[in-house]
């Protein structure tokens, strides 16, 4: 049977568990993945209180991050966008408009840099009109924008 430790986690880990979790893992994993990436540190009398102080940090970094996020969304809000894209005679466009198009506008038209992830269309933009989508960052702030797209003369 395989060995276990039990760790407490510095961050976030998808498949593990949240910052300062306690979980018991196989040593092989704690100690050739965890603990070298800086994930985990094992329990102990030491480890506990070099873990308070990471997770203040943490936690005020996360702060730092929602703050921004908030001031960021609050920037976008209201904001229309407006594309050009080639169409058929129907008013469908040739190809789409996906995020990549929508991050490429909000740069050229607002000024404002944004990561193509962070924009989340419910399917690509393959019709002219008045569309909506969300920009949203992991924190649950969101806000929704609207573009117009029209024909390219």
């Amino acid at each position: 049977m395989a060995e276990t430790v039990e760790i407490i986690l510095t961050q976030d880990v998808k498949s593990l568990g949240k910052l300062g979790d306690r979980k018991n893992v196989k040593l092989g994993y704690a100690r050739n993945y965890l603990f070298p990436q800086g994930i985990a540190l094992m329990v102990n009398d030491h480890n506990l209180l070099r873990f308070a102080s990471i997770e203040k940090k943490e936690l005020a970094r996360r702060e730092k991050e929602l703050a921004e996020a908030k001031t960021f969304i609050a920037s976008l809000e209201g904001k229309e966008l407006s594309i050009q894209a080639k169409t058929h005679d129907e008013g469908k466009l040739y190809g789409s408009v996906a995020e990549t198009d929508l991050a490429k506008a909000i740069q050229d038209q607002l000024g404002i840099q944004i990561d193509k992830r962070h924009i989340v269309l419910p399917e690509h933009i393959r019709q002219v009109g008045a569309h909506t989508f969300d920009i949203q960052f992991h924190h649950g702030v969101s806000c929704q924008m609207k573009v117009t797209v029209s024909a390219q003369k």
